[in-house]
């Protein structure tokens, strides 16, 4: 009997172990490659964060810079402008208040039309002057003595001293309206500075009438300004408006301005105006630069060729324009801004000479050869509180031309075509110091020390002193 062959169960049992190791083996590759992508998920998103970190410390290092720079730019800005910080939070105030300021106003009605003159639409990015002229500017020569001479004669009140200058009075062929009388004081009125007709810068020291320095400009100069940090000139033939040093009268910069005429500058503020052929400018002294430039537009006529004066009392906080019948009043604010507030009454007369101003800002007036209407020949003077009417009428005789006030003892200097009068004040003539015979007076300026001023003709320059002797004791010594 033949035997049933069996299974062989050790080679399925092989088989089946086989197939299980290689699906293990292929699991465990399988989740080493998961494993694998994980971990270059992870370094690649590690990486990118680490670069967007770098960035964001990039940025924020930009940002410091640029703070660092903007901080700097305010620490120059203080110090270029020497302002405090209450003003400069003035004029950020005022920066920031363009839609609430006047809009400026050209109209050939004139001054009483120019609402504001350097707001805020004609500020311009501050420009440095002009350092190095194609001519280097002329360089100021010691003095140290008197150079006058005393010129009494018959035609002088007796006891009433006259020192001249010997100086040239008035450039040749040369026109201006309120004639040319360009002179200045420093604060405090302890130095005097005036500019010949040989237009030479001269300096003296008020006390001793000792000149001290002076510098050959050159070139005509039409008016002259002292500011809280120098001297301002114009030079019309030049185009252009100087700075120099009042201690020194070393010129430190100029700055174009095409014609040139006018500057005012108070020896309360270290900006300073000047008014040239088309424009008018308002400038830092001390730096140089330009902060603001006003177009003339149609009132060209009126801040040019028709002003009579252009005056910053001794505070700094207005300014007084004349054009040829009526004093113009505008209110100084931040220093530069200035605001029309109103004018006198107009004179409505013919024949305009000059603008004057008290030393102490607080009288103004417009004279005219003809007088003032329905007052003859007289001079209307303005207490600046009040301009709507004269607050003293100043009977001079025909032909009115200079007026200055004696803030020392109250009386009014004053002259007419014939006549240099003393006047008390009432407005009364008191006494007649001298003849004029026809010498067209341009200025006179009284000193702090009283009865003595100075007077500015077409002829001379000259120094008078009502009490007798004190002048040449000055001079001459007891």
């Amino acid at each position: 009997m033949s035997e049933t062959p069996q299974p062989d169960i050790e080679e399925t049992g092989s088989s089946g172990a086989g197939f299980l190791a290689v699906f293990i083996a292929v699991a465990l590759f399988a989740a080493c490659l998961i494993l694998a992508a994980g971990l270059i998920g992870a370094v690649v998103y590690a990486g990118m964060q680490r670069i967007k970190t770098a960035e964001t410390l990039k940025d924020m290092e930009a940002l410091h810079q640029q703070i660092e720079q903007l901080e700097a730019q305010v620490a120059e800005y203080q110090r270029r402008y020497s302002v405090s910080e209450q003003q400069m939070q003035a004029i950020e105030q005022q920066a920031t208040k363009r839609a609430d300021t006047p809009t400026i106003q050209f109209d050939t009605g004139g001054l009483s039309k120019l609402t504001v003159l350097f707001d805020d639409q004609t500020r311009v990015d501050p420009s440095p002057p002009i350092t190095t002229p194609a001519v280097p500017f002329p360089e100021p020569e010691t003095v140290g003595k008197r150079t006058g001479r005393f010129m009494n004669s018959g035609h002088i009140a007796p006891g009433v001293d006259r020192y001249e200058l010997p100086y040239q009075a008035k450039p040749q062929r040369f026109h201006t309206n309120g004639g040319y009388s360009p002179l200045t004081f420093s604060e405090g009125f302890h130095r005097l500075f005036l500019v010949d007709g040989n237009t030479v810068l001269r300096s003296f020291n008020v006390n001793d009438l000792m000149e001290d320095r002076k510098l050959v400009l050159g070139t005509v100069c039409t008016e002259i300004a002292m500011s809280a940090t120098g001297l301002v000139a114009a030079l019309p033939n030049t185009g252009s408006v100087w700075a120099i040093d009042a201690d020194t009268l070393a010129v430190r910069y100029e700055i174009e301005l095409a014609g040139a005429t006018r500057v005012a500058a108070s020896p309360r503020l270290g900006l300073a105006f000047a008014v040239g052929e088309t424009e008018a400018i308002a400038f830092n002294v001390r730096s140089g630069e330009v902060l603001y430039r006003q177009p003339l537009g149609n009132v060209k006529d009126y801040l040019n060729r028709n002003v009579y004066g252009f005056h910053i009392t001794p505070d700094g906080k207005h300014a007084y324009i004349a054009n040829r019948n009526a004093v113009h009043k505008f209110k100084v604010i931040d220093g530069v801004r200035m605001v029309y507030e109103g004018k006198t009454a107009d004179i409505n007369s013919s024949n305009t000479q000059m603008m004057s101003m008290s030393r102490d800002g607080n009288w103004v007036a417009l004279s005219a050869g003809g007088g003032i209407r329905r007052g003859g020949y007289a001079i209307g003077l303005f207490n600046t509180d009040k301009l709507d009417t004269p607050s003293l009428i100043l009977q001079t005789g025909a032909y009115p031309g200079c007026v200055e006030w004696d803030l020392k003892t109250g009386n009014i200097f004053a002259n007419n075509h014939d006549e240099l009068l003393v006047c008390n004040p009432r407005g009364h003539p008191i006494k007649t110091i001298a003849r004029m015979r026809g010498n067209r007076c341009q200025q006179i300026i009284s000193l702090p020390i009283g009865d003595r001023f100075i007077m500015w003709t077409e002829q001379n320059i000259s120094i008078w002193d009502l009490q007798p002797g004190r002048l040449r004791e000055l001079i001459n010594g007891p």
